[in-house]
């Protein structure tokens, strides 16, 4: 790990200081696994237009240690990862892989996130209690019952209002990921914008 981890350091160092990096903060550049990383704290105050790490978000994730428990997690990776999050503005954190039970080591370790991916393999109430309104809610729905050729409106319909209720008090997007099986019938993916609004008040 800390191979890596300086591996990935050198490789941002390098970019950073041939000027290569871009702001991906002021308009619809996406972050993480396809969140707007539009934010006004980014880049930072002295900023003086050459882009910097310090400047702009970063995605951290860590898929391959769902099987690990997470006091393994916080002892053998999570500290390298940390080491190159630092580095950054800010961090979009996670994919599909549940973080409710490692979210108070990921915080601690990683002060800088702001928006954390809540797949459908992880307890949306237990890391809405945990996330407030400091970290973004970030709902990714599961994909099949959009997908294929009949989809399944009732099991939409009901994710979409448990994770309204879960994440009552928290700042929520939600993002459709996946949805490669549509068979080009985007009018259902409207359709489930269209649901999506109803139940907000648009």
């Amino acid at each position: 790990m800390a191979f890596l981890r300086d591996d990935r350091l050198a490789y941002f160092g390098w970019l950073e200081r041939e000027g290569l990096l871009g702001l991906n903060s002021t308009g619809w550049e996406l972050v993480g696994s396809g969140s707007p990383g539009y934010i006004s704290v980014l880049p930072q105050p002295d900023y003086a237009g050459t882009p910097r790490l310090a400047d702009i978000w970063a995605w951290m994730e860590s898929q391959e240690t769902t099987m690990i428990s997470p006091r393994m997690f916080g002892q053998f990776f999570l500290p390298y990862m940390a080491d190159v999050s630092r580095q950054f503005g800010l961090i979009y954190y996670g994919c599909c892989e549940p973080v409710h039970d490692r979210w108070d080591k990921i915080i601690a370790a990683i002060p800088n996130v702001r928006a954390v991916s809540v797949s459908p393999w992880c307890d949306r109430r237990a890391i809405a209690e945990k996330l407030g309104r400091s970290v973004i809610f970030s709902r990714k729905p599961k994909a099949a019952p959009i997908s294929g050729l009949n989809p399944d409106w009732d099991v939409l319909a009901e994710d979409l209002d448990e994770t309204l209720a879960a994440a009552r008090d928290c700042n929520l997007e939600i993002i459709f990921r996946d949805v490669y099986r549509i068979n080009g019938d985007r009018a259902r993916l409207a359709r489930w914008a269209k649901m999506v609004r109803s139940r907000i008040g648009n």
